[in-house]
């Protein structure tokens, strides 16, 4: 019972933490403390989001993340890329949008300027180089739409 009590109180200690780090935390997100935020003054996160253990947000640049969003275990949304036509090779950034309703399933990769819609899941292990649409199954390395999902939300 105590350790319990512990675990709570540590969580909503991290939580508050937190809130004052983003650009904005929204209300009744749950978010996992074995995740890894690099520069969380950039990302907005909004609310009813749920983000899984062994996440990595990186956003130097920024990372938009829509009301009830479902992040799950693994994943990694990543602002920031390699030029690979200067010499010496430059670190550039790009934001990334993710929309409301969104299911990002486990190991999901999602690259630099990169722009998701309402009400799409991305499967497994997927690699997000390109804009997914609002509506969509989409999956694959890279991933690709795999099938339109009928919106009857946002």
């Amino acid at each position: 019972m105590l350790i319990s009590k512990i675990k709570y109180y540590y969580k909503r200690i991290f939580l508050l933490f937190y809130k004052r780090m983003f650009k904005y935390f929204g209300k009744g997100v749950k978010f996992d403390m074995k995740s890894q935020i690099i520069n969380p003054e950039n990302i907005f996160i909004g609310d009813f989001v749920s983000i899984n253990a062994n996440t990595v947000l990186q956003a130097n640049s920024g990372i938009t993340i829509g009301d009830y969003t479902r992040i799950s275990n693994g994943a990694k949304i990543i602002d920031t890329y390699l030029e690979l036509n200067t010499f010496p090779r430059e670190h550039r950034s790009k934001e990334i949008h993710i929309g409301k309703n969104v299911w990002i399933t486990t190991n999901v990769i999602i690259l630099a300027g990169v722009t998701i819609g309402n009400n799409s899941v991305i499967g497994a292990g997927s690699v997000v180089t390109k804009n997914i649409p609002k509506n969509v199954f989409a999956a694959g390395n890279p991933a690709k739409i795999i099938k339109n999902l009928e919106s009857k939300n946002v």
